[in-house]
């Protein structure tokens, strides 16, 4: 439906996984004639990726107060500050949308509460997009939840776990709920590059294996129990030629998680065999150094971008058994999925690919040829066009 006016509001002005879906869909309305307009929040001190990227794309963007919700208003003596926040986002996120004649409002992901409710005051559709497993605490995934059936015309999920635990938590939740997996533009990974100099950039040698784990540092995200794998693994089997790539940044404003991370490092003795780079917003040189990739989140990762990253970059994976990657990865075939915090587990996965090149090769091969079944960029524009759409027309009969 060219020419209908969308207003996108998200929760970040980085580029990590949401931050790049966001982008996705505006590569995808754009285009085609969609007007947009996106929303990015201003609470904390971001370095403004994600504003750029859109700036380069001439999509309007403005940066405002959106009363997100962070994980740190979840108490109940936080809540009302947040509240009065959230009451003043709503009111100027609702006069918006009657100034610049906004006709459906897009909540990129479930932090993003002013624009369920000021869709519902100005009578405009509303699409929710969820990238979030919360399982705690249990009060905030029911509120959530029902949040979601109440405000949401359409709600879509990245991954089949995402769907299958909010349905778990709202069954009703089923009837508006589609799952859309996220596509990656596979042009973009494959453009040439020199292999050797972007191993040497890292100082990686010819015969050492480079395992990468990419992404937000956290204490989620499991990069301590990478750690402890590789820990094991140089004590257990010190003839292993490795090293592991940490690669990313923390929460803008909360240091201490990568200030942890490099203690541990310490700790362990691991800094011979560690490289850690700060966040980038171009991973591909990373990618194109790899030989293995980890991700070792301790909490269900929904639908993890990195994963799909490594699976265009033909690379195996070494993942946990829950959240998205249960379905992204066939063990054995395109990878290994181990438990949670099970770090002989971890271990002994990356043991097995540090010492077959062969494996690897065949199932990053696997990966690859995964990704562009069942994860192109193709069906992820043609399924958002298609909601969309099916939206406006929906809000058109009433």
């Amino acid at each position: 439906m060219p020419g209908f006016k969308v207003l996108i509001i998200h929760s970040a002005n980085e580029l990590f996984g949401a931050d790049l879906v966001l982008l996705r869909v505006v590569d995808t309305l754009q285009p085609a004639g969609w007007q947009l307009t996106v929303l990015l929040p201003n609470d904390l001190p971001y370095q403004g990726e994600l504003e750029r990227e859109l700036q380069k794309r001439n999509c309007p963007v403005r940066v405002m107060p959106l009363g997100i919700l962070r994980r740190k208003y979840l108490s109940p003596w936080k809540l009302p500050g947040y509240s009065w926040q959230l009451f003043r986002a709503v009111g100027a996120v609702r006069r918006l949308i009657k100034t610049e004649g906004i006709e459906l409002v897009y909540s990129a992901t479930s932090a993003v509460w002013c624009g369920a409710l000021a869709a519902l005051r100005a009578g405009r559709p509303h699409v929710w997009h969820l990238h979030e497993i919360v399982q705690k605490p249990r009060w905030f995934s029911r509120l959530l939840a029902a949040a979601l059936n109440r405000w949401a015309d359409r709600v879509i999920a990245v991954s089949r776990p995402v769907r299958d635990f909010w349905t778990g938590v709202q069954p009703a939740l089923a009837n508006k709920l589609v799952v859309i997996h996220n596509g990656l533009d596979l042009p973009f990974y494959d453009q040439p590059r020199d292999r050797p100099a972007d191993r040497a950039a890292l100082g990686i040698a010819k015969d050492e294996v480079l395992i990468g784990c990419l992404g937000r540092i956290g204490s989620w995200k499991g990069q301590e129990f990478l750690l402890d794998a590789l820990a094991q693994l140089r004590s257990r089997h010190p003839e292993l030629k490795f090293k592991c790539l940490l690669g990313g940044g923390g929460i803008p404003g909360q240091d201490q998680a990568r200030a942890d991370l490099e203690a541990r490092i310490r700790q362990l003795g691991l800094g011979p065999l560690t490289v850690f780079k700060p966040f980038s917003p171009d991973v591909r040189p990373w990618l194109n150094a790899l030989d293995v990739m980890a991700v070792p989140s301790l909490r269900p990762d929904p639908f993890p971008t990195v994963l799909l990253e490594a699976m265009a970059a033909r690379l195996p994976v070494v993942a946990t058994n829950h959240g998205g990657p249960t379905e992204m990865v066939v063990p054995g075939e395109t990878g290994f999925l181990v438990e949670p915090g099970d770090v002989p587990g971890l271990a002994a996965a990356l043991r097995t690919l540090i010492l077959d090149p062969a494996l690897r090769a065949r199932q990053g091969t696997a990966g690859r040829l995964r990704l562009e079944r069942e994860y192109s960029l193709a069906r992820f524009q043609e399924s958002i066009r298609r909601l969309f759409s099916a939206c406006l027309s929906l809000a058109a009969e009433v």
